[in-house]
C-alpha cells in the first residue's frame, strides 16, 4: 500500500468523523425549527425558508459523508445514495441518468462508491445546466460516465488529477475531488480514463492497473 492510500485512507476517515458529529446538531436544528414553525413568531414563508436551509445542509451533509468518507466503500446501498446524488446534481441543473440499482448487486465491491464519485465530477465539468449519464452493468471494465452540456469541459490539471499525475503542490480545493476519483479508482485495481469530445462532451472510462 503506498503512502498515498494511507493518506487517502486517513482523510476518509476523518471525514466520516466530520458528518457523524456535524449530523447530531444538525437534527436539533431541524427539531428547532419544527418547534419555531408551531410555537414561534416566524411567518410560514419565513419558516420555509429555514427548513428547505437545514433540508438541503443535511442532504449534503449526508451526501458528502457517503462519497469521501470510509462508509462508502463499504456500507452503502443504492437505493440510499442515488437519490442523494440526483438531488445534489439537481441544484446545478444537472440532469441524471443512473443505471439500475440491480447491477450494484453483483459488482466489485467498492464499485457504487467509484460510480457516485465519478458521476458527481459533474458540477466541475458542466458547471450550471447539462446532463450526466452512467452506463454500468457490472463490469468495472465497460463502465462509461458521460457529461453533456454547453460548458462541459476539464482542463489540463484536473484532467492530470484523474490520471494520478498532478504534482502535490498543484492540488487545490477544486481539483481534490478528482485525486479523491483516482485514489478510488486505483483501491479499485484501476486507472480512470477521459475524452473531450467536441459536441460539449466529456467521458470517463477505466483501464486495468
Amino acid at each position: 500500500m503506498t503512502d498515498n492510500i494511507i493518506y487517502h485512507d486517513m482523510a476518509s476517515l476523518l471525514c466520516s468523523r466530520l458528518c457523524h458529529e456535524l449530523i447530531g446538531p444538525l437534527g436539533a436544528l431541524m427539531g428547532g425549527f419544527d418547534m419555531l414553525a408551531e410555537f414561534g413568531d416566524f411567518t410560514p414563508e419565513e419558516n420555509m425558508v429555514l427548513r428547505q436551509s437545514a433540508d438541503r445542509l443535511a442532504m449534503r451533509t449526508k451526501f458528502y459523508r457517503l462519497a469521501y468518507g470510509s462508509a462508502g466503500y463499504r456500507l452503502i446501498a443504492p437505493q440510499e445514495v442515488m437519490p442523494l446524488l440526483r438531488d445534489m446534481l439537481a441544484e446545478h441543473q444537472i440532469t441524471f441518468a443512473p443505471p439500475n440499482d440491480a447491477v450494484f448487486m453483483d459488482a466489485p465491491e467498492g464499485s457504487l462508491w467509484l460510480v457516485i464519485n465519478q458521476a458527481f465530477l459533474a458540477v466541475d465539468i458542466l458547471k450550471q445546466n447539462g446532463h450526466a449519464e452512467v452506463r454500468f452493468d457490472g463490469n468495472l471494465d465497460d463502465l462509461a460516465i458521460i457529461f453533456t452540456g454547453n460548458e462541459a469541459d476539464i482542463d489540463d490539471a484536473f484532467k492530470l488529477a484523474l490520471l494520478g499525475e498532478l504534482p502535490n503542490e498543484s492540488m487545490t480545493a477544486y481539483n481534490v475531488h478528482a485525486v479523491h476519483n483516482h485514489l478510488v479508482a486505483q483501491k479499485l485495481g484501476y486507472k480512470i480514463t477521459c475524452a473531450v469530445e467536441p459536441k460539449q462532451q466529456v467521458s470517463f472510462g477505466l483501464q486495468k492497473l
